[in-house]
C-alpha cells in the first residue's frame, strides 16, 4: 500500500535535492569539457532535463498517479482492524453508577451512598460511619468526581 501523502512529500524533497546536485554536477562537467561554441547547449539541456522531472512529477500529480490516490477497498481489506476492546460489565455498570451519582443527588443519596457505606463497614467494622459528601453548590448535583475519589481512597486504605 503506497504511504500517505503528507508523509511522502520530504522524501519527494530530498530526491529533489540529490538531482538538482548529480545534474549541477553533470552539467558543469559538460560545460567545462565542451567547446565554447556548445556551452550555451550544454547549459540549455540541463535546464530542460530539469523542467522535464519537474513537469513529469507534476503532470503524474495532477493525472491521478496510483501512488498518491487513496487506497482501494481491496487494499483497505489487507490491513487488519484492531480487535474492539472488551469492558467487564460490572466495570461498565460501576462507571454509569458513579456518572449517574455526581448527576443526581438523589440517585447518590439512595443509591451509592449506601453501597459506598457497605463497603465501608465490610472493609473496616470497627470503624465508625462516615458522613455523607456537602451537597454540591447546586442541590440537585451530587458530589463531584474527585470528592468521590477521596471517599473511595478512603474506604480502601483502612481495609
Amino acid at each position: 500500500m503506497p504511504p500517505r501523502r503528507e508523509r511522502r512529500w520530504p522524501k519527494i524533497a530530498v530526491g529533489y535535492f540529490v538531482f538538482l546536485l548529480l545534474l549541477a554536477g553533470i552539467t558543469s562537467f559538460g560545460f567545462e569539457t565542451a567547446a565554447a561554441a556548445y556551452q550555451p547547449l550544454v547549459l540549455r539541456l540541463g535546464v530542460a532535463v530539469l523542467l522535464g522531472v519537474v513537469l513529469l512529477h507534476i503532470k503524474s500529480y495532477f493525472r491521478g498517479d496510483p501512488l498518491w490516490d487513496l487506497p482501494s477497498e481491496f487494499e483497505n481489506a489487507l490491513v487488519p482492524e484492531r480487535a474492539a476492546p472488551k469492558f467487564d460489565a460490572s466495570l461498565v455498570k460501576l462507571r454509569g453508577e458513579l456518572a449517574d451519582g455526581v448527576k443526581s443527588r438523589a440517585y447518590f443519596e439512595r443509591v451509592l451512598w449506601p453501597r459506598l457505606r457497605a463497603l465501608r463497614v465490610t472493609g473496616n467494622p470497627s470503624g465508625g460511619d462516615m458522613g455523607p459528601p456537602p451537597k454540591a453548590r447546586f442541590s440537585w448535583r451530587g458530589p463531584s468526581l474527585a470528592v468521590l475519589t477521596g471517599l473511595i481512597s478512603h474506604i480502601e486504605a483502612r481495609k
